[in-house]
């Protein structure tokens, strides 16, 4: 082809030109990070992986430059074929950078978390300067923060602590992308110099604080630290609520003081914000309110929010010295785990072949997390691992040739300690919970013996763990008194850590609801007006102030609720006491039960950034600050009484009968306060459907972006069925007009088909994405009378590589490619017979197996690719309509003369969806045009309330003879049932007050 002419090659250079400027910015973040590698090599010189780290940062380049060739070989491209060739090339080396560079980032958050909890004090002297790296939660900061710090000092002036943003008339701070007009954007320009700043004067912790208004708050504590001992000082911010506690061995002082104005947020940017320890150089200025510039002393243990700064993971240092650590406060073997935490213990010549002995105590009020595990990552079929599956406390292991699980009969996810006791003895596993809850299991396996390495993994694993059926997931508590065999073990000892801290606080800022029906609720809270005890406070009404945040992409839904108690809650005349604040069409709403409305017109929130809200019921106002931008006041012409609400809801309601007032809220909420005081929850008293990790809206700012070169792609959707519709039955009609939900159905059958992209989608995570790249297995079960239709379909990013199972011509299809080649089986029985069957259908490396019942179909892929790469989401029961190109090239006939492929939904019933032994509910899937699965389901097709109908034949003719049967179970008197129309002439069968009519006119 001439490639000026043909203009979809040109769209395809295009495309790759892009891409092309997105890797050469790859390679310059790669090319910067060789540049840091000996300054990273000086603050982790423990991380025995150091070289591999130098290494993969090296091959990352080489990709880059085998893909810089590839580009130059765009100038010889003459046909389309040499263009797609390019374009999957282009794809996988994009792929192994992205995947290498994740790698690299995930080695470098390592050597900085080692780097932090280097336990070691820095001495500070006339003229020291220590600037620390900006942590990744900075900007978490913004409603809530909680900063620590021990501290000596040799003399009673000093500058111990500063984060903020200096002032520097060049200095333009980005904190929030959002729309606003130029007198926000003026104002946005005044406030941009919020700071936070610890010193000693006379001897006495001094803490300034501006958030905003241009009037530090200080706060001066009474307690004289000029003593040459430790004290701790710890400062604590909720809204405008500022907290100094100043802790010496034998005493503690607490200060609280409100912040004028009605600022709330404590605006920090990541990239222009400074945190200053011990010292602030000169060309830095800073707000005339500080006293002082330089520490004299040591200090030792700083933390905010409950994460280590390290003192030694230094931006900029200057005439610093190591000294002697604090002593630290706890003594208990506790350790806090995030999620994305782990501890690896040595094995130290513990042998668990024949006999393995676990005890310790755990709390979390999450439902999942990986607890222990031990095993031989190379071999990947021996390993002993302790969890949390749904709350409950499961063990599973594999002595080398069959899974077994042994699951808790109860959950324990409910934020007290339990204790958990494991005693596996050759193939016989005993588990105890409280020292009541005891199951028992058994491998049927031949083996006898459990290999492991050296590593002891706790509370998480680093990076993917390789056993396929032990869960990815993180725990999310606290895990103390650990004990193996007969020994004690030191959490505080060991070979590595990530994400750890020391002692326990459960403290959860962050609730995420997907998008089923949600709710966090906290009951018997009461609330009184504040007073602002400050003589000075220019602000000195009584007030109710409430402060959080949110992050959505959904248009609509309820964020927060104060009502009376839920045992209130049975009718709806007895809900006449509330405040609510919901989104509608992206704008926040603020309501109250007595006629007060207040509205964000024309500003929208559902942009998947975090916004901060600020509510104030004053005598004469009701006030609401969003993102400390944009402000809205209405007057309070009749105040709220606030002792009767009780009851605090967030993200839903916890009753059907107000369904119809508020759309579900998808998203996350945190850092909750009412009258200044934190919501902690790990401390609500029910909950469901609720997620208490980090957002899952977060979105990496660090990630690099690969263009993605589908032709169709799937769009992100947030859609919400249609709520069950109670229309009575009209008259004289046996039947409502909306059939009601089935009361025999089960929430974990399905039923597909009702439109030809029917379907359901389940997330899955990178990790596991990746360990179905060599070794797959999935089940799941159906019954169908239908001869075609999808049951299960996963494909990669550029739709060459997919997986399938799907009905055609009424035989089971399994197909799959790797990349070089489709692999596909069929099964010789008919498997439409309206019956449950359970389909097995697995595959490692190239060979596959799909089992229905008891027969069985091997299959292999040609080519010499191995590896199946997947992305989210795995469709069950259909595809949407966006991927019907590409599956016409995927699920077709094993007959090669056939052309036939599967393209509609399925129709029938499918239950119990696993993917490699975990077990995917449709509770946690994204549904489309699904119903539930009944044995009262009848053959035939339903006419909805609102309409439609079926077009048989593009054209028909009655001609002299006619016949027409049919059955109908109608639901309304009227209705037409069957037509033909013509010009002139027609034939009409039709419902008339429930008389059926048939009219005929020839013309």
């Amino acid at each position: 082809y001439n490639l000026d002419s043909v203009e979809f090659e040109r769209i395809g250079i295009d495309k790759i030109e892009k891409a092309t400027n997105i890797v050469q910015d790859s390679e310059r973040k790669v090319n910067n990070l060789i540049d840091s590698i000996d300054n990273l090599k000086d603050g982790s010189k423990d991380i025995k992986e150091y070289s591999d780290f130098v290494s993969d940062v090296k091959d990352s380049k080489d990709y880059v430059d085998r893909f810089q060739r590839d580009v130059e070989r765009m100038k010889n491209i003459s046909t389309s074929d040499e263009i797609n060739e390019l374009n999957n090339e282009f794809l996988k080396v994009s792929s192994i950078i992205s995947n290498k560079i994740a790698d690299l980032k995930k080695r470098i958050l390592l050597a900085r978390h080692q780097a932090n909890n280097i336990r070691v004090g820095v001495r500070f002297e006339e003229n020291s300067v220590l600037e620390l790296n900006n942590p990744p939660n900075l900007v978490e900061s913004s409603t809530y923060n909680k900063f620590t710090m021990k501290f000596k000092g040799d003399y009673p002036e000093g500058m111990l602590a500063y984060i903020g943003n200096p002032i520097d008339g060049t200095n333009e701070l980005v904190k929030r992308d959002v729309e606003m007009d130029e007198m926000s954007k003026t104002r946005r320009k005044t406030i941009n110099y919020d700071y936070m700043c610890l010193e000693l004067r006379n001897g006495r912790v001094v803490l300034n604080w501006d958030l905003g208004a241009g009037n530090p708050t200080t706060i001066v504590d009474k307690q004289n630290t000029y003593d040459q001992k430790w004290h701790q000082i710890e400062v604590e911010r909720y809204g405008r609520l500022i907290r100094l506690t100043v802790f010496t061995d034998t005493n503690s002082t607490v200060n609280n003081h409100t912040a004028p104005g009605s600022a709330s947020v404590f605006n920090l940017d990541r990239d222009q914000s400074k945190i200053f320890i011990g010292g602030v150089p000169p060309e830095v200025q800073l707000n005339p309110a500080i006293k002082n510039r330089h520490f004299y002393g040591v200090i030792s243990n700083v933390f905010l929010d409950n994460e280590p700064l390290g003192l030694w993971n230094a931006k900029n240092s200057y005439k610093i010295e190591g000294d002697e650590q604090a002593n630290e406060l706890f003594t208990e073997n506790n350790v806090r785990f995030n999620g994305n935490s782990y501890i690896i213990l040595a094995r130290n010549g513990l042998n668990f072949k024949d006999t393995v002995f676990v005890s310790f105590q755990f709390k979390t009020i999450n439902k999942n997390g990986l607890l222990f595990l031990i095993g031989n990552p190379t071999a990947k079929k021996s390993y002993f691992s302790i969890e949390l599956n749904d709350g409950k406390v499961v063990v599973k292991y594999d002595l080398g040739s069959i899974f077994t699980k042994v699951p808790s009969e109860k959950t324990y996810n409910d934020g007290n300690w339990h204790l958990i006791k494991v005693n596996r003895e050759l193939k016989e596993c005993l588990i105890t919970v409280d020292n009541s809850d005891e199951q028992s299991g058994f491998s049927m396996g031949l083996s006898t013996d459990l290999t492991t390495d050296d590593n002891i993994y706790v509370g998480g694993f680093r990076g993917m763990n390789p056993y396929y059926e032990v869960t990815k997931e993180g725990f999310d508590g606290c895990i103390k008194d650990l004990q193996i065999d007969s020994t004690q073990q030191n959490l505080n000892i060991h070979k590595e850590s990530f994400g750890v801290t020391f002692g326990c606080s459960t403290f959860v800022r962050v609730v995420s609801f997907a998008d089923s029906k949600a709710f966090v609720a906290f009951q018997n809270k009461t609330i009184q007006p504040h007073k602002n005890d400050d003589d000075n406070a220019a602000d000195r009404n009584d007030i109710i102030q409430i402060t959080f945040k949110f992050r959505t992409l959904v248009k609509s839904g309820l964020l927060l609720s104060m009502i009376p108690n839920l045992n209130n809650l049975k009718e709806l005349d007895q809900f006449d006491k509330f405040i609510h604040v919901y989104l509608t069409e992206g704008m926040l709403i603020l309501r109250t039960s007595n006629n007060q409305l207040l509205r964000t017109d024309s500003q929208y929130y559902n942009d998947n950034k975090w916004h901060y809200i600020t509510i104030n019921f004053n005598e004469r106002t009701l006030d609401m600050d969003v993102d400390d931008i944009n402000s809205f006041s209405i007057d309070n012409n009749n105040p709220m009484n606030f002792t009767q609400l009780k009851t605090v809801l967030v993200g839903g309601i916890t009753t059907d009968h107000f369904d119809y007032l508020f759309s579900q809220f998808t998203g996350c909420i945190g850092d909750i306060s009412i009258n200044y005081e934190f919501l902690n929850f790990a401390e609500s008293n029910f909950s469901m459907n609720a997620d208490f990790k980090k957002c899952s809206l977060s979105i990496n700012e660090d990630e690099i972006l690969v263009t993605n070169f589908k032709d169709t792609t799937m769009p992100e959707t947030f859609t919400k069925p249609p709520s069950q519709l109670n229309i009575p039955k009209i008259e004289n009609c046996a039947l409502a007009p909306i059939p009601q939900l089935e009361q025999d159905s089960n929430p974990d059958e399905k039923r597909f088909g009702d439109t030809l992209w029917s379907r359901y989608e389940f997330a899955i995570s990178t990790d596991l994405a990746k360990g179905l790249e060599n070794e797959s297995g999935f089940q799941l079960q159906f019954k169908t009378t239908k001869a075609d239709g999808v049951l299960f379909y996963i494909t990669s990013q550029n739709n060459i590589d997919f997986l399938g199972l799907y009905f055609l011509n009424n035989k089971l299809h399994y197909s799959y490619d790797c990349g070089s080649g489709r692999a596909i089986a069929v099964l010789s029985t008919n498997y439409n017979d309206n019956k449950w069957h359970t389909a097995t259908f697995s595959r490692k490396e190239k060979k596959g197996v799909l089992r229905v019942d008891n027969e069985t179909v091997e299959l292999s892929s040609p080519g010499i690719t191995t590896g199946l790469n997947v992305n989210s989401p795995i469709f069950v029961g259909g595809v949407p309509k966006e991927l019907r190109s590409q599956i016409r090239n995927h699920l077709k006939s094993a007959d090669k003369n056939n052309y036939n492929y599967a393209m509609s939904s399925f129709v029938g019933c499918i239950r119990d969806i696993k993917v490699r032994d975990l077990e995917y509910k449709f509770k946690d899937g994204r549904e489309y045009d699904v119903a539930p699965c009944s044995s009262q389901n009848e053959n035939g097709h339903f006419f909805h309330y609102n309409g439609g109908y079926i077009k048989l034949f593009d054209e028909f003719r009655v001609q002299v003879e006619f016949t027409l049967i049919m059955e109908v179970k109608p639901r309304k008197p009227y209705g037409i049932l069957a037509a033909v129309f013509g010009k002139v002439d027609y034939l009409v069968l039709y419902l008339d007050k429930g008389k059926v009519i048939f009219s005929v006119d020839n013309g």
